[in-house]
């Protein structure tokens, strides 16, 4: 989804900072060293691929997690939702199987492009770059980890903002020119 000037405009209905990230809906913490802002080319991987990966349990250790927040009509799917045919059509291209081959929902579909690539990266790197082309932004799951709680992992950075990047965009939209 087209976001930053969408964002930057409706930043502009606030009075604070506060009241806008606020408005973005219920946070999702991802876990490790705090972060500013999102870099998903820094992700190494994960059993969903290369992304940013996010919980809604808040596990503070240490204080470390960073608050962040789903933007606007991000193209969001479960992981045992069955996959658009649109989707199927691509997968069918990029896996080289028969249309009744092509898995039927999205998490065998992830493990079905994983196995098409000899490396952890790779396979990582082609399960986002397959869902980025395909408007896929993200893939909701339940213990991906196996920790219990629902997780989510963001494919498409524009998807999702911290709150020190939603604050930013805030003081952005509301600078008063000198």
């Amino acid at each position: 989804p087209e976001i930053s000037n969408n964002l930057v405009e409706e930043a502009k209905k606030y009075k604070t900072a506060d009241e806008f990230v606020k408005a973005q809906g219920t946070p999702v913490y991802h876990g490790g060293a705090k972060i500013d802002a999102i870099d998903i080319t820094k992700s190494k991987g994960g059993i969903y691929g290369s992304g940013f990966y996010t919980g809604a349990l808040k596990n503070v250790k240490d204080g470390q997690m960073t608050e962040v927040y789903q933007i606007g009509k991000a193209n969001i799917v479960k992981s045992e939702d069955v996959v658009t045919q649109e989707v199927r059509q691509s997968a069918q291209e990029l896996l080289k199987v028969p249309q009744n081959e092509v898995p039927e929902r999205y998490s065998d579909l992830i493990h079905a492009i994983r196995k098409e690539y000899p490396s952890f990266e790779k396979g990582s790197n082609a399960v986002r770059d397959f869902f980025n082309k395909n408007g896929v932004d993200g893939i909701t799951g339940t213990s991906f980890t196996g920790k219990g709680g629902k997780e989510t992992v963001f494919y498409n950075p524009d998807a999702i903002k911290t709150r020190t990047q939603l604050e930013d965009i805030w003081k952005q939209a509301n600078q008063t020119p000198i």
